[in-house]
């Protein structure tokens, strides 16, 4: 098995798979991180199964028909912190739920990350969603890492206005 150096990354082969990032510990080398494509099969791939990092969680707060908000909070494990303007990108779906194809953002620390939803009336009230942000170890460690989780949210549908706001944290599970 070949193992990183301080400057290699290991990327999957298959999407949905959580590569590892080991750099500086600034935005900067994460951005350049999320660009690269490097191919071929990973060690990440053998180390990292999707079902380990798959969770069913349900938002707070409540939507109705029509035009609506879902936020996400975004934390790091015990131990880490978030990078202010590290790419974030998250892929959404579900019956009766319409969100934008991929919303790429930058992290913004203590701020949700706020998803446009469209919520028709014959929605189960279940969304699926794939998330996918950095953090970094503290101190002078320099490591950063790329979470990856596929979510299964439970959203409340009982709202009879139009629009609404529904909220959950998510804080990342990798070590």
């Amino acid at each position: 098995m070949r193992v990183p150096s301080r400057r290699s990354l290991a990327w999957p082969a298959v999407s949905g798979v959580l590569f590892t990032c080991i750099v500086a510990g600034t935005h900067a080398h994460a951005a350049a991180a999320e660009r690269s494509h490097l191919g071929g099969p990973s060690e990440a791939k053998r180390l990292t199964s999707p079902t380990e990092l798959s969770q069913s969680i349900r938002a707070e707060g409540q939507l109705g028909p029509g035009k609506g908000t879902l936020y996400v909070g975004l934390e790091p494990p015990p131990g880490a912190k978030l990078t202010e303007g590290s790419p974030v990108v998250i892929e959404a779906s579900g019956q009766g739920l319409k969100f934008p194809a991929k919303l790429k953002t930058r992290m913004q620390p203590g701020t949700p990350v706020a998803i446009p939803v469209e919520v028709d009336e014959s929605s189960p009230g279940k969304a699926k969603l794939a998330l996918s942000y950095y953090w970094c170890h503290s101190g002078d460690s320099g490591q950063c890492v790329r979470e990856h989780a596929d979510l299964t949210v439970t959203l409340d549908l009982s709202g009879d206005a139009p629009g609404g706001e529904a909220y959950f944290r998510y804080r990342a599970t990798t070590k």
